[in-house]
């Protein structure tokens, strides 16, 4: 689960992790998700005059899914600010439920003809 780690990072052990994912299974799972975000984001720009400077996704003109896996900024802008949770909610380990760990940030990604990894940093008690 998600924290304010601003004051608890002093007394918790940092853990990095990285996970790697395939590419088909992503699109099955998360185009659907990914339209539906697009469409409301596309509505936020019709409101403010257009996507934000820092907003990658929309300056790109908010490719498909299938184009966006293959760019690692994008990569990075989806999973690591938008879906990060619900990518861990949908692949998260069998045991999960005895994991305690708070996701803290992604530092990167790395994208591979068929896969894409995502790394960063949680914390546990």
């Amino acid at each position: 689960p998600t924290m304010s780690l601003s004051s608890s990072r002093s007394r918790m052990k940092r853990h990095t992790f990285h996970l790697t994912l395939d590419k088909n299974t992503l699109i099955n799972d998360f185009t659907s998700q990914y339209e539906g975000w697009v469409e409301e984001s596309k509505d936020d720009d019709e409101i403010t005059g257009g996507p934000e400077p820092d907003d990658l996704i929309g300056q790109a003109g908010y490719p498909n899914l299938v184009q966006l896996l293959e760019k690692k900024d994008l990569v990075e802008m989806l999973i690591g600010w938008y879906f990060i949770e619900d990518i861990f909610n949908k692949y998260n380990c069998s045991n999960s439920g005895n994991i305690q760990y708070w996701f803290d940030q992604t530092e990167g990604a790395l994208v591979s003809e068929n896969s894409v990894t995502i790394y960063g940093e949680c914390y546990s008690e």
